[in-house]
């Protein structure tokens, strides 16, 4: 196990040196006679292999990688050099390669690669472009890759559109429904949202009900020694693990000091220990499923402590007011509030960009530069979260991300591998996502890019520390995880798996031939078949990867359905959405050779968890539009 005070990179190369610092030498034989042996020829590694740095097999006329992902494979060679077999018109190998394992290279590094193979794909064969994001917020044209800002207004004028996008805000995964430029097969025209606005306005104006109650006075709620000090433990057992902004000794010495001192009114820790006491509130009654703002668990501390932080002018470009802004969201995510949270968190997320230009003070201050690192994550982490419902969100902080340090730990903290990992997450699928994440279930616009970020992903599994290694099943019914930080990221794992190979579900119900074509069955007759054949056969097995991966999330994501938690509206989120893709697929006869066993079952899977949230208007509708299109198809019992 290594130790969280180091620099966390999953899989990082181990340099082995003696204590002394240097590094081992080989012993040296006196008296021996030297003898001068042939050097042994070097195989020349490719441009791809080289980006990658790993090694190369060198085979010609493409070596074994380049040749398993279609990507173009160059040598540095000089014509004289070149052998004849190697000449451009030379008859492409086929070789059949097999991932290769972890090999020990940082997986965030890699990342380098898929800008690389991005400007190599060329084949209009190959070259499938999709409306990226559930909302379509940009097309195939509008997709670049955002190089890292070094400064605020860098950043900014990146997060500004060249033009104005079409997006809606609210849950919609229409951009799941169509490749760019062709129109919705009919299969998958229940994932278009055509009653946005009247959802939008039921959130606006349910939104503004937690508000409500006028003026709260400190001294109407229970701020006793003996209860803060249980909300507080439910605060450091089941909150602060999911995202650790604050160190657990720091968090109890505020909440103790500010007991002790009698909560002032005009202090900003009040205003930070009000909100942790709202938070543990709903972490004590995390089986409150009821959606009435007045009933809601801690409410009466939420409402103190707003009433504290917006009042305050005078500290707003503190760590501390970025703390209680995060806090506030933390609260608004528990109580399904997605509109609010994003207020909330774009408010941290702005400060904390401010604050992390006083390069001067994050040198002379650790302890304040761990805050403002763990605070930037979080804000990252939880925008990430809430952009299928707000499109730009995290359009900032993205371009940042490249040359923002990882926060550290001096002891093996509760949450810090599940925090540090995620983020990693995140950072593989995000940046040739056109910082898109993954709920915004942004769709690959190249299928070598696809492939890509499904091994990177793979390699971020293998390379997890302990303490957060989670096993991959591929069976639907799985063995099950007691820890909760497991159950979630083998969930997303599933999930993203799952919309990274969609594309090609979509592609098998809007091509032209020959994916109307009888599509071979075995590899051998696909090989030796006509190359519309191979190329059937590919997108077939590709689409059924897809379905396959959503079918594993419906049942990886099941135990964290049933009591609110901090990431319940992410939970709900991959729920609905894979729910829906698994429902459109179902039963259509172009996709029946793909369709994978339990697929009827994970849908009911999403159906029942989600009706144990309907309390919510907005889950409702989900509800009730699941509910039709399942009668439709002849799935479950409605009587």
């Amino acid at each position: 196990m290594f130790s969280p005070k180091t620099q966390y990179a999953i899989a990082s190369p181990i340099n082995v040196r003696p204590a002394g610092g240097s590094p081992l030498l080989k012993r040296s034989r006196s008296g021996a006679p030297k003898t001068t042996y042939p050097k042994k020829r070097v195989n020349v590694a490719c441009e791809v292999c080289r980006s990658r740095k790993t090694k190369c097999d060198a085979a010609r006329p493409s070596c074994s990688f380049c040749a398993d992902i279609g990507a173009e494979c160059v040598y540095r060679r000089s014509e004289q050099n070149v052998r004849p077999d190697e000449l451009p018109d030379a008859r492409p190998s086929v070789t059949n390669h097999q991932p290769q394992e972890l090999d020990g290279l940082d997986v965030v590094s890699r990342l380098e690669r898929i800008e690389s193979l991005l400007r190599q794909v060329t084949s209009p064969r190959d070259h499938v472009s999709f409306a990226t994001g559930a909302l379509g917020i940009f097309h195939d044209e509008d997709q670049h890759l955002i190089p890292s800002p070094r400064s605020l207004d860098e950043s900014l004028a990146l997060a500004r559109p060249a033009h104005a996008p079409n997006f809606t805000i609210g849950f919609d995964l229409s951009g799941l429904s169509r490749l760019s430029n062709q129109e919705s097969p009919e299969e998958l025209l229940p994932l278009r949202n055509d009653n946005f606005e009247r959802l939008l306005d039921l959130q606006l104006c349910h939104d503004g009900d937690i508000f409500r109650g006028g003026f709260v006075e400190l001294e109407s709620l229970d701020l006793g020694r003996r209860r803060c000090w249980q909300l507080l433990q439910f605060f450091l057992k089941d909150v602060l693990p999911w995202c650790p902004i604050i160190d657990q000794a720091d968090c109890s010495d505020i909440v103790s000091r500010t007991v002790e001192s009698g909560f002032d009114a005009q202090s900003l820790d009040t205003c930070l220990v009000l909100f942790i006491l709202a938070v543990g509130s709903f972490a004590q009654d995390s089986l409150h499923l009821e959606d009435d703002p007045s009933m809601f668990p801690g409410v009466g501390y939420f409402r103190a402590a707003c009433q504290i932080v917006d009042a305050d002018r005078l500290n707003t470009n503190t760590i501390r007011y970025v703390q209680c802004q995060i806090l506030m969201s933390f609260y608004l995510l528990y109580c399904l509030r997605p509109l609010l949270a994003h207020e909330a968190i774009q408010k941290a997320s702005m400060k904390v960009i401010v604050l992390l230009q006083l390069h001067s003070r994050l040198q002379a201050d650790p302890v304040y530069r761990q805050q403002c690192l763990r605070a930037y994550w979080t804000c990252y982490l939880i925008e990430h979260e809430l952009q299928i419902y707000i499109p730009w969100s995290s359009q900032i902080l993205q371009g940042f991300n490249e040359d923002m340090p990882l926060p550290l730990s001096d002891y093996d903290e509760p949450g810090i591998y599940w925090f540090l990992a995620e983020i990693t997450f995140r950072r593989i699928f995000s940046r040739p996502g056109g910082c898109l994440g993954w709920n915004q279930m942004f769709v690959i616009c190249e299928p070598v890019v696809a492939r890509e970020v499904s091994q990177q992903l793979s390699f971020w599994h293998a390379g997890l520390p302990h303490p957060i290694k989670f096993h991959l099943d591929e069976r639907p019914h799985m063995r099950p995880l007691l820890d909760p930080h497991k159950v979630f990221l083998r969930a997303q794992y599933y999930a993203i798996q799952a919309t990274i190979f969609w594309p090609y579900v979509i592609r098998m119900l809007t091509s032209p031939p020959p994916y109307d074509l009888p599509i071979p069955t075995p590899p051998a007759t696909a090989a030796a078949g006509a190359p519309e054949e191979e190329e059937a056969y590919r997108i077939e097995g590709l689409a059924r990867k897809s379905l396959s991966f959503a079918v594993l999330h419906q049942y990886a994501v099941e135990p964290l359905m049933q009591n609110r938690h901090l990431l319940l509206l992410a939970d709900l989120t991959g729920l609905g959405s894979i729910s829906m893709l698994l429902l459109c697929a179902y039963g259509v006869d172009r996709l029946r050779s793909i369709q994978p066993e339990a697929m009827d079952e994970a849908i009911l899977i999403g159906y029942k968890c989600l009706r144990v949230w309907e309390a919510n208007p907005e889950l409702k509708s989900r509800v009730e539009k699941m509910e039709r299109l399942m009668r439709a198809k002849g799935i479950g019992d409605f009587v």
